[in-house]
């Protein structure tokens, strides 16, 4: 059953590095023409908007990653346990948003917003990413089980992922806090402002998100070993993830909308703008 899920999840990791890779064109088109306008797309402004800004280095990064991740993903689909490349590759796709979004144009301690942003990538990655592949893979690797064994499977693979989840929902709730205050300054700064709505949202959403996997805790997981607990864990599970989805769409929100720290006077042009770097 383990190498089956290892194998499953790699093929699923193959395909997201892939479409990352697919859309990377379309993303950096998007972005030289938000600002340079149509004028954006000819050679020299492309080339320099990804050798000369923050933004840049960030995407180069991210198709770095993106094509390292692939070739590690394939190659643990033909090798068991040849995972070290692959997790170098996410470390790479981690700190890569916090080069070309908010993190990087915080005045004065960009340095430890950027790291901050790239653990709570991480965080999220490790949480609801590995929540994503146990559904994906690892559930349909114990299909083909007896009912007397499945259930017993099924555990071992969420006793195996528990750890995991508790970890990364604390580092993404810790980094989420360093965000807030890095970004958002006050509270009265939430209610006030778009960003700060649009926040208030999302965590919401993770609110569900936390609940859902508390549940799974609780009860999900003591009941695998009975013939309701797979589908009550399948449940919980996937009302989890659908939360989570709508924690990323007000992420991709938010990295669109200023900061009320970016609009105090002296603060500097958002990176997302584009700006030269030294």
């Amino acid at each position: 059953v383990a190498a089956d899920a290892e194998r499953r999840a790699a093929v699923l990791g193959a395909w997201g590095a892939g479409a990352l890779l697919a859309t990377a064109a379309a993303r950096l088109a998007a972005q030289a023409v938000a600002v340079h306008g149509a004028g954006g797309l000819d050679g020299p402004r492309l080339s320099a908007l990804v050798g000369r800004t923050v933004w840049g280095w960030g995407w180069l990064l991210q198709v770095g990653g993106a094509a390292f991740a692939a070739f590690a993903f394939v190659r643990a689909m033909r090798r068991p346990g040849a995972w070290r490349a692959a997790t170098v590759a996410a470390a790479l796709l981690a700190l890569a948003p916090a080069l070309s979004g908010h993190a990087a144009s915080v005045p004065r301690l960009a340095p430890l917003a950027v790291a901050g942003d790239a653990l709570h990538v991480a965080g999220a990655g490790g949480w609801l990413g590995t929540l994503a592949v146990l559904l994906a893979a690892g559930v349909p690797a114990t299909a083909a089980l007896g009912p007397g064994h499945r259930g017993a499977a099924l555990g071992a693979l969420v006793r195996a992922f528990s750890p995991v989840a508790f970890a990364c929902a604390a580092l993404l709730a810790l980094t989420g806090v360093l965000a807030g205050v890095l970004h958002v300054g006050s509270a009265g700064a939430l209610p006030g402002t778009a960003y700060g709505q649009m926040l208030l949202r999302k965590l919401g959403a993770l609110a569900v998100v936390a609940a859902a996997g508390a549940y799974n805790w609780r009860r999900g997981r003591p009941a695998l070993g009975r013939a309701s607990g797979a589908a009550r864990l399948l449940g919980a599970s996937s009302a989890e993830l659908a939360a989570g989805a709508l924690v990323l769409l007000a992420t991709a929100a938010l990295v669109a909308l200023p900061t009320p720290a970016s609009d105090a006077p002296g603060a500097p042009a958002p990176v997302t703008r584009s700006h030269p770097a030294p």
